[in-house]
């Protein structure tokens, strides 16, 4: 059985769940300038660390599952292109290879001829305003 980072994790999740309880806990009543909590605010707070600890473990656990999927998934379809036509995997992957290169090439050349990484020209410029000159009041014409 091979040991995976989110078997590590699924593993740690509740040592963490606890560390982060016990952590916000102590925190909240030891650090100097936060407010005096309650004791049911205390235990909400640490609900709150438990929950966020907990809920990013959950998060990484679901993320690399599918990640494992869909390279299984690509793994056991190289088989089948592999059984059919066995230089045909070998062929998407100098294609793929090639394909990566040019795009990056094309990348360079637009950051080397514009100065950003941006397929576009650049947004001209709006015209600078004329200089705004003051005007004296004239006086009224004599009648």
């Amino acid at each position: 059985m091979q040991i995976t980072p989110a078997r590590v994790v699924t593993f740690l999740a509740p040592v963490f769940t606890a560390l982060s309880a016990v952590g916000t806990g102590w925190l909240s009543r030891h650090f100097p300038g936060l407010p005096h909590l309650s004791t049911a605010e205390v235990v909400a707070f640490e609900g709150a660390g438990a929950t966020a600890a907990l809920s990013a473990a959950l998060k990484f656990v679901h993320g690399s599952s599918l990640y494992e999927r869909a390279v299984l998934q690509v793994q056991s379809a190289a088989k089948v292109v592999n059984t059919v036509d066995p230089g045909a995997v070998t062929a998407i992957e100098k294609a793929a290879a090639t394909a990566a290169t040019q795009g990056e090439a094309k990348l360079v050349a637009v950051i080397d001829n514009r100065g950003t990484a941006f397929p576009f020209a650049p947004a001209e410029t709006p015209p600078t305003p004329a200089a705004v000159v003051p005007v004296e009041p004239t006086p009224p014409a004599a009648a």
